[in-house]
Order: structure tokens, then sequence, then C-alpha cells
């Protein structure tokens, strides 16, 4: 539901504390939407149509406003919470979010379960690689380098393998190597728990 809904249902009472409503979306173009009726993340005609002009003539005034949003884009908050509230069913995939519409967003989450199962089985190998490479009392940079990889991608393979002290190893490793990248890192992941226990 695009939070400017909200603002269509006067009588639509969002209690304070009991919403699951993220501050970002307060950012986003569609909370100050104000032409309504007209709706354009939830075009009506032509928005299925099978003719591809029609269908971006349908959806074109949603692409605009969401390309001016602050908060879109492929690896924003709006279409990553409408992909993990949508966890791959049909039955909730429906308007535009983030920029995408229906469709398209079926089609990236496809493209992503796609990607996570080959990341899946390219792990087993690769961490039988690494093991044996480890035994032999190779370095893990020079691991990397070998596999033609990073340490932090190598040690979230491991991770996703289950293989913590593997993991563990590379991530020391890419602390050494690459200090200054840790510390941007923690120093994000410690505003981010701040802000969300203020």
């Amino acid at each position: 539901m695009t939070p400017a809904r909200f603002h269509a249902a006067p009588d639509v009472v969002v209690r304070e504390g009991g919403s699951d409503r993220a501050d970002w979306r307060d950012e986003g173009v569609c909370v100050t939407w104000t032409a309504w009726p007209a709706d354009p993340w939830y075009p009506g005609e032509h928005a299925t149509s099978t003719d591809p002009v029609k269908r971006a003539a349908a959806w074109a005034k949603g692409r605009e406003l969401c390309a001016s949003c602050p908060i879109t884009g492929l690896t924003g908050p709006c279409l990553e919470d409408a992909l993990a509230h949508e966890s791959g069913s049909s039955y909730y995939r429906h308007g535009m979010r983030g920029g995408l519409d229906d469709t398209e967003r079926a089609n990236l989450a496809r493209s992503r379960q796609r990607k996570t199962k080959r990341e899946a089985a390219a792990t087993v190998g690769r961490l039988d690689d690494i093991v044996l490479l480890l035994a032999d009392g190779v370095a893990p940079e020079d691991i990397a380098l070998r596999l033609h990889s990073s340490l932090q991608t190598l040690a979230r393979s491991a991770r996703r393998a289950g293989a913590l002290d593997i993991a563990n190893q590379f991530e020391r490793a890419d602390r050494v190597v690459n200090p200054g990248a840790h510390r941007v890192r923690d120093h994000r992941a410690n505003a981010a728990k701040k802000r969300a226990t203020a």
C-alpha cells in the first residue's frame, strides 16, 4: 500500500506507535501527492496490457514521480520494503513501488532468487578450494588472489556455507588489509543502531 493511500481515506486511522510505517516513508513523493483522485502508482486502464506502448503510457506518470523521489532506486528502501512484503506471492504484488511496476518487481525477485541459488551452489565448490588452500598453509590474502575474489566476498561465502571459523578468519584478514573501509562500515553500523534505539 502506497503511503499516499492514507491521505485518500480520511477514515483510516494509523495509531501512534502501532503503525509499521518506517521513517523513510515520510520522505516519499507519494506521501505528499495532492492531485487526488488520480493515483499514478495504481493505474487502471492498460496497466496490464500486452501492448508495450500502452503499458508504458499507463505507468509513465508513476515512473516520473518515482524518479524524482529521494528514496527510490534499485537499492532504495521503498523497493526493498516492497520485495520483502511481497515475498514471492503475486497476490500482494500490485501498483508501483520503488520505481518498478508489479511485473518488473516480480522479475527482479525471480532474478535475485536465481542469483542466490547460483551463489549457494558456487559456495560449496569454493569452500572446498578454500579449505584445501588453508590446510596447505596459504594466507587468506593469497587465497583471495588465487580465487579472483575479495576477502569480504570469501568471508560471506564461508558464512553462508556455515563455516563460521573460516569466515571469521577472512574477515580478520580483511580488517588488516582494509582498515579504513571497516572504520566507515563500523561507524555506519553504530549510527544505525543509535537511530534504531532512539
